[in-house]
């Protein structure tokens, strides 16, 4: 089933930073947008996974016009300054048959 959560890409001056500011300031990056978006998928999707092998509670996203980027700026040490906030969606499931089947089998 897939789920979409916020992120908010900021524009650095080597790339992009992605904040998941709904889980725990989950980070990734990249050099490119594209990239950046990519690297985003990935990492929402891994921790979407694992998080729930682990058992772990998984908050329910924000809704997009509650995302504060200043304000995730400011508390993770970030100089407040270009930024967009975009929904990243994801299927766990099938995101995990893709890249986690050969641990699934073991």
């Amino acid at each position: 089933m897939p789920i979409t959560y916020p992120a908010c890409f900021f524009k650095e001056e080597n790339g992009y930073s992605v904040i998941f500011s709904d889980l725990n300031d989950l980070s990734t990056c990249d050099e490119t947008f594209k990239g950046a978006m990519q690297m985003a998928t990935d990492c929402l999707a891994g921790y979407l996974y694992w998080a729930k092998w682990d058992g772990e509670d998984i908050p329910l996203p924000s809704k997009q016009e509650k995302i504060d980027p200043d304000a995730i700026a400011k508390r993770i040490g970030f100089e407040p300054g270009p930024s967009l906030i975009i929904p990243i969606t994801v299927d766990v499931d099938d995101y995990a048959n893709i890249y986690f089947k050969s641990q699934l089998n073991q």
